[in-house]
């Protein structure tokens, strides 16, 4: 069970600066800076979305 709260840890984290990146884009969007910003979130969003479905997988398999 430790390897799950460590992936519970590492999916708040990630929740976490996925938040502060939404918070610098709005305060980018005024500048050049935007889209590379932008791109930033896009990606932390899919590697938080990709460790959420292995978690999920994990899960699963555990409660079997």
């Amino acid at each position: 069970m430790n390897e799950t709260e460590e992936l519970h840890d590492c999916i708040r984290k990630l929740s976490s600066a996925q938040s502060r990146l939404r918070y610098l884009v709005v305060e980018l969007l005024g500048t050049n800076d935007k889209d590379c910003a932008q791109e930033i979130l896009d990606l932390t969003t899919e590697v938080r979305q990709h460790i959420q479905n292995n978690f999920q997988k994990l899960r699963i398999g555990l409660d079997s």
